[in-house]
This record gives structure tokens, C-alpha cells and sequence, in this order.
């Protein structure tokens, strides 16, 4: 199976997106907890069919910092009948941006089905 190149992987069809969205950490999340759970918000800036670019500014928050590999709930992406519909994904790179302090990640979408989702939102913006 050939795999893509970089440039293949950038030139993907892409939406943008200006969603500002709260990602926690899978890893120690523990339901029923009365303690906040740790995490963060992040600015989703577009979404390709299988995963979205998040764009962090770390001086918004005191928090540990996001680790390339790391499965994550997206909160706040989409939204369903019954309202917000929690997206699970990986990390997959992370960038510092021009600006200081602010960090560009790319994150895998695995929660299953959630093509149709993107192209709901897709269609709405459109």
C-alpha cells in the first residue's frame, strides 16, 4: 500500500472552520468526578475528512502541554439533535506558530461515522 507524501497530505480537501472547542485528555478522565478535569481550549481552524487543525494560544491557560500521540475528547465540534456530540481523537503533530506561545496540532478523528458529521457541517458552511 503506497502512502501519501507530505505534500499530498497538505494539499487533502480541507473546510475552514472557526470553532472554538474544549479538548480533554482520555488518559485519567474518570466520570462522576467532582474534581474539573483538566484540558483545554483550543480554536478548531479547518476539517478535512478524517481529522481537524487546532490552533492553541498556551497563555490562556496554566496546563500541561498537549503531547504528540495522546487520545483526546473534542467537545463542542459538532452538534447533534440531542446537542453537542463529544469527537474522540490522537494528536498526531503539533507546531509552534509564529506568534509566541500559540501552537498549531493536527488531530486524528477515530470516532466511528463521524464523516457524516463533518460533512453536515461541511454543507452548513457552505
Amino acid at each position: 500500500m503506497k502512502t501519501k507524501t507530505g505534500q499530498e497530505r497538505r494539499t487533502a480537501e480541507r473546510f475552514p472552520v472557526k470553532v472554538l472547542v474544549r479538548c480533554i485528555p482520555l488518559k485519567g478522565k474518570t466520570k462522576g468526578s467532582k474534581t474539573p478535569i483538566e484540558g483545554w481550549r483550543m480554536l478548531a481552524q479547518d476539517m478535512a475528512h478524517n481529522g481537524i487543525c487546532l490552533y492553541w494560544p498556551k497563555n490562556t491557560e496554566i496546563t500541561k502541554m498537549p503531547r504528540i500521540g495522546e487520545k483526546i475528547e473534542i467537545h463542542g465540534l459538532v452538534y447533534g439533535d440531542s446537542g453537542a456530540l463529544p469527537m474522540t481523537g490522537q494528536i498526531r503533530w503539533m507546531a509552534a506558530s509564529q506568534k509566541p506561545d500559540t501552537y498549531t496540532l493536527g488531530v486524528k478523528v477515530t470516532t466511528p461515522n463521524h464523516e457524516d458529521h463533518f460533512k453536515a457541517v461541511e454543507y452548513a458552511i457552505a
